[in-house]
């Protein structure tokens, strides 16, 4: 989905459900992986890491709660981290 509209498209070549595997998959030489740092460990040598930067990668995130809980603080400090 990064690069719809872009003129580029990506040739994927595997593909796996599970980050582990894109590593694994990367560390055998068999190509590039975009995964994202909250869904990785540490990454070690011989792998590095580059930022993705054109197009930048963004993330949508829904938060669902009951609107009889609109006035709790802690809803309302769990939103307010959110639009950060």
């Amino acid at each position: 989905r990064m690069y719809v509209g872009t003129g580029r498209s990506p040739r994927i070549a595997h593909e796996s459900l599970e980050y582990a595997s894109h590593l694994a998959l990367v560390r055998a030489g068999l190509g590039i992986a975009l995964v994202p740092r909250l869904g990785r460990g540490p990454i070690e040598a011989p792998l590095t890491t580059v930022l993705a930067a054109d197009p930048v990668p963004t993330r949508e995130v829904v938060a669902v709660h009951r609107r009889s809980m609109a006035a709790s603080p802690a809803l309302q400090a769990v939103l307010a981290a959110l639009t950060d």
